[in-house]
């Protein structure tokens, strides 16, 4: 059994729970509660309204939290939210998805037509009889979901999802003690991996992690078995796909990770720690300006040939002005000395700057930027100690999270990977660690105007 599993279940306890018909409709398959299953919905029902479920793939995660949505709207009718990490992957995973074993889609089955008022396809959107309202949605789209008050939401895929829609959410549920349930395997060390770190032992959490070899159907039979492992295997599943996918053992960088390998040699060459901003020298803001929805900059120093990221921030749906002013107001720095923009910006996003009186710079245009990308961050430091303008969480760590897990898409035969990047929440740090890696290495001075004094050595001997 996992280390991490604290809720054993009880002598007493059923091996498999059948909804009831004032739960479930007679018309609609009702779902039977595996083992594992069930003991999460005991600590729900005994107040653990807070979970992390950390269940390996093929465990039956999003059906059964789908059912539980659908029980609680007819018990408390409210707001009901089931996020994934992007709008387009809810629609096609879970508004379309259809259990292939039971053959029925997995709405029809959590939410029973005859106990609905309306669905709308275009919002995904299910309301109630009772006004309980059910929506799907991308952590990409979170903020669209303002004004409705949940009081519940499950967050699905959570490894891979935007982790600021939790501090969005957060508040929210505090106010009006909505529970929230994250479901998710393992996608290397991110925001996830550390959230099951940090609140394994917190009592208001019941968190729970499962591998293939804990999981059982209601006769005892593993979910999977070593023949389905073996078989992923033969078909070029990698061993540390594997172990993260069936077995919970996070790895350091997803398969496709474009920068992954870089990554980790500039961790084994120490220079991932304690680099705090230094007051006496200027900071370059490097943009990714391309999504509207979200302009994100990342902050250096550099030093002579060394650069060192010392913070980040990305301001989702506000105008380019106002990121600019919090860019200088709400981070130590107040003055920043050049601001190095995407290449082909256009001229209304620079006036944006210049009207503030800030210089900016573009990268220079490549035809990819992730060779270049690559050899410079091997070079570079990152500092990832607790800082207070951080609320004393590790600085920089949605850099990092998103150096570790933006990746090419993968193709659609094999195990091989397009030249597209995944269009997830990591590519607008990323982009703009690219902004900065490719002006770097096309700036053979030091960045910011802090240039060494010209030698006149040669000069006068001449003279003299």
């Amino acid at each position: 059994m996992s280390d991490y599993y604290r809720y054993p279940p009880e002598p007493d306890f059923p091996q498999e729970r059948v909804l009831s018909r004032e739960l479930v409709s007679t018309e609609s398959p009702s779902l039977t509660l595996r083992p594992y299953q069930a003991e999460a919905r005991r600590a729900f029902d005994r107040g653990l309204r807070r979970q992390l479920r950390v269940w390996h793939r093929r465990a039956g995660k999003d059906i059964e939290a789908l059912d539980l949505a659908g029980r609680e709207m007819q018990r408390n009718p409210g707001n009901y939210w089931h996020l994934y990490p992007t709008h387009t992957q809810a629609r096609r995973s879970i508004w379309n998805g259809i259990d292939p074993r039971a053959r029925v889609k997995f709405l029809d089955r959590a939410f029973p037509q005859e106990l609905r008022k309306s669905t709308l396809k275009q919002d995904m959107t299910i309301e109630y009889k009772n006004g309980s309202i059910w929506q799907l949605c991308g952590s990409d789209r979170y903020d669209s979901l303002v004004g409705a008050n949940p009081a519940g939401v499950v967050v699905s895929e959570w490894a891979l999802c935007d982790p600021r829609a939790w501090d969005y959410i957060r508040p929210i549920l505090r106010e009006n003690g909505g529970w929230i349930i994250f479901i998710t395997t393992l996608r290397g060390k991110n925001h996830a991996y550390r959230m099951m770190q940090k609140l394994r032992d917190h009592p208001d959490w019941y968190v729970d992690v499962r591998t293939v070899d804990d999981t059982t159907d209601i006769n005892g039979k593993p979910i999977l078995s070593p023949a389905d492992i073996e078989a992923e295997r033969s078909e070029g599943m990698s061993e540390a796909m594997i172990r993260q996918e069936y077995y919970c053992d996070p790895i350091a960088s997803l398969p496709g990770a474009i920068y992954g390998k870089s990554f980790d040699s500039l961790v084994e060459m120490q220079r991932l720690g304690n680099f705090p901003y230094d007051s006496s020298r200027p900071v370059i803001a490097a943009w990714s300006l391309e999504n509207h929805d979200q302009y994100t900059a990342t902050f250096w120093q550099s030093r002579g040939s060394a650069s060192t990221l010392v913070g980040c921030a990305s301001y989702p749906f506000e105008s380019l002005g106002d990121c600019i002013d919090q860019a200088k107001h709400e981070l130590p720095w107040r003055y920043i000395a050049r601001h190095i923009i995407p290449p082909a910006t256009p001229a209304e996003v620079v006036e944006a700057f210049e009207n503030r009186g800030e210089i900016t710079d573009a990268a220079p245009e490549l035809e990819t930027p992730y060779s270049t990308t690559r050899e410079q961050l091997a070079t570079f430091y990152i500092d990832n100690e607790p800082r207070s303008w951080t609320d004393n969480e590790p600085n920089n760590e949605n850099v990092v999270d998103s150096l570790l897990g933006y990746r090419f898409s993968p193709a659609r035969a094999g195990q091989s990977f397009t030249n597209e990047p995944v269009n997830s929440w990591e590519k607008h740090y990323a982009r703009s660690v690219e902004v900065f890696a490719t002006h770097r290495a096309s700036e053979p001075l030091e960045v910011g105007g802090w240039h060494n004094a010209p030698s006149t050595e040669a000069h006068d001997s001449r003279v003299i």
